[in-house]
């Protein structure tokens, strides 16, 4: 794995979400409300949260769209105002993904975060993946909100 971070800036977005057990469920959920509230094409984002427990793998799978602020809550659907702000960004592979969702690159990107005098902020958001298909191929886009310490 040769993941190279970056600290960025964002400006502020407002996102929708929703998460369940089941993938294709927690991808309706957020399909059904983005194109019920008029923004079916919007920026989507997704993370996984895998914990293995005696050899099985679960999975959390957390669906994200971008909505206009103001838009409000509706059964298994939370809306969130992400502040603008310094985000650690990388690109992934899928294999590399995964192994972040299973939280094989905590080591190396805690050695970041201490490198540059940073903490995790996961009070929004653990983190953010935008999936990008380029040839063919999907690379992910991901973003962790941090904060100077």
């Amino acid at each position: 794995m040769s993941i190279s971070f970056q600290i960025a800036s964002l400006e502020a977005m407002t996102l929708a979400f929703t998460f369940d057990s089941d993938e294709a469920a927690a991808i309706g959920k957020i399909d059904r409300f983005a194109t019920a509230i008029g923004v079916p094409a919007a920026r989507r984002f997704q993370v996984e949260l895998a914990i293995t427990q005696r050899g099985v793998r679960n999975v959390t799978y957390i669906r994200y769209a971008a909505v206009p602020k103001g838009t409000g809550n509706e059964k298994d659907i939370n809306i969130i105002d992400l502040p603008a702000g310094e985000f650690v960004r990388f690109t992934a592979t899928k294999e590399e993904y995964t192994a972040f969702a299973d939280g094989a690159m905590r080591t190396t990107l805690d050695e970041f975060m201490k490198t540059n005098n940073l903490g995790y902020d996961m009070s929004k958001v653990f983190a953010l993946a935008e999936p990008i298909v380029a040839d063919g191929v999907t690379h992910y886009d991901i973003i962790m909100p941090v904060k100077r310490k």
